[in-house]
């Protein structure tokens, strides 16, 4: 089999779930040898995940990244001599007749949540294009598959395939700090993760450590802290008690885990929710919703709470000061974990993709 890697997803600089489990899933097939042909834009290797990947003995094309111009449907490679599978990050597709295409769906929030028509509308359009003209389509989650059908009824259901993003082995439970600082005494900070839009209920976390004068907050990446943002932690917890950290990589992640009272994860939608396995295989509880894929993600080694307010926030950190009740969601959190290797991952998308290359091209092609 010869792969297509359209890694358009290491474009931005920021770290995200999304290029951190690509990052996993390219490291894993060159790790196996498979031919690639490798596509990104210029200026990826800026991303903290991408700086990880060694790609020096893989044929690579560049890009010039453009907003506008990189979302125009378009076949982003013609290869003359060979067959190959496109493995898309983004809804990219090639559309020669020597390409077989698998692309990745990982959520809808744009779907359910774009509020810019315009926005809303064109991604729409350009993520329909792919679901119906690829070969195969893996969801990260069941829901995400659900999700996929209730829009796309006509869909062909036998050519999607659910996979579970998995978890980098960078997160572990730790002995001591390393190298790594935190600014807040161990178990006195729950930690905040991702970006902080109306549907993550950023707001009803920071309404929920307005009582607990020796809770501190932890926000990890999401962009630069709107003034609106600024203003509420200040009103509500005050300026010492809150901490915003981005850039951060694997291990500084692991460490703030490791040393937190816990993970606040209160979205009304995820596709998956990297961050839950995350804290999990660092041992760190997590404090989740009931909604789309958290529990299918979250196991048993979560405290759900039953509707996305701060009171069912402040209930759920209130329990975690029973100890026992803590360490077992800790262990079973850790025996979560495991349901999630980059081999395992990493495993069934070779799978998809060879058996797409063989389906297509068995006749004159052989890998």
């Amino acid at each position: 089999m010869r792969l297509v890697l359209n890694n358009i997803v290491f474009s931005q600089q920021k770290a995200g779930g999304i290029s951190l489990l690509w990052s996993e899933l390219v490291k894993y097939i060159l790790h196996c040898n498979i031919k690639c042909f490798f596509i990104e834009y210029t200026g990826s290797d800026l991303n903290i995940y991408r700086k990880n990947i060694d790609i020096s003995k893989v044929e690579t094309k560049q890009y010039k990244y453009n907003k506008i111009f990189s979302l125009l449907p378009k076949s982003f490679i013609k290869i003359k001599k060979d067959n190959y599978v496109c493995l898309s990050s983004d809804y990219n597709i090639c559309k020669s007749k020597r390409i077989g295409n698998v692309i990745v769906v990982h959520d809808f929030i744009n779907e359910f949540y774009e509020k810019r028509i315009f926005v809303r509308l064109f991604k729409k359009y350009y993520k329909k294009r792919a679901i119906f003209f690829s070969d195969a389509i893996i969801c990260v989650s069941d829901n995400t598959q659900k999700d996929l059908i209730k829009i796309y009824p006509k869909i062909d259901i036998s050519k999607i395939h659910v996979v579970h993003n998995c978890v980098s082995k960078d997160y572990k439970v730790l002995n001591d700090l390393g190298d790594y600082e935190v600014q807040f005494k161990p178990f006195s900070y729950v930690v905040f993760v991702g970006r902080r839009k109306g549907y993550k209920n950023f707001k009803i976390v920071v309404e929920a450590l307005h009582k607990y004068s020796d809770m501190n907050l932890v926000i990890v990446g999401g962009g630069k802290l709107l003034d609106t943002e600024v203003t509420q932690l200040q009103s509500k917890i005050g300026s010492s008690r809150f901490s915003h950290i981005s850039g951060v990589n694997n291990h500084h992640l692991n460490v703030l885990y490791n040393y937190a009272y816990a993970l606040i994860y209160p979205s009304e939608y995820e596709g998956f929710g990297i961050p839950i396995i995350e804290a999990q295989a660092a041992g760190c509880p997590v404090i989740t919703s009931k909604n789309s894929s958290l529990q299918e993600v979250g196991g048993l080694g979560c405290v759900y709470i039953d509707d996305n307010t701060s009171a069912s926030i402040d209930i759920a950190l209130q329990k975690l000061e029973d100890e026992d009740l803590r360490k077992n969601i800790i262990r079973l959190g850790l025996i979560n974990k495991n349901k999630f290797s980059p081999a395992k991952m990493a495993g069934k998308y070779i799978a998809i993709c060879d058996d797409i290359f063989n389906k297509k091209f068995s006749n004159d092609n052989k890998a």
